[in-house]
């Protein structure tokens, strides 16, 4: 696996951005900063993330990554707007960040 450094703070700056128009929409610290981090870690394995000499398995490793990227911030939008409490938040969060993480260790464990 290789990080390209530009893309990865890229990255970064749009997580922080993320972050600011969720804390402005809520002032709750909780709620901004665990939507940033699984929109910010499914942004940089969309966006900063390649597989060595593997192009086939690297588009479909980015593919998944940018469509977790969307579920979440989606989700995320949705919870915000429906005030839908911190546990609700965290649960459901930590299930899809474990299952992103599934899928993409099983895309890069596969074989071109």
């Amino acid at each position: 696996m290789k990080a390209n450094v530009f893309l990865t703070i890229l990255s970064l700056l749009l997580g922080a951005l993320i972050f600011y128009a969720f804390y402005a929409f809520t002032d709750a610290l909780t709620v901004s900063a665990i939507t940033t981090a699984v929109c910010t870690l499914s942004l940089i394995a969309w966006i900063g993330l390649s597989l060595k000499n593997a192009p086939r398995i690297t588009v479909m490793f980015k593919l998944m990554a940018g469509i977790f990227f969307f579920i979440f911030l989606i989700l995320n939008i949705c919870f915000v707007w429906f005030a839908v409490s911190g546990h609700v938040l965290i649960i459901v969060n930590s299930i899809l960040f474990i299952l992103e993480l599934g899928v993409l260790y099983g895309i890069g464990r596969s074989k071109d």
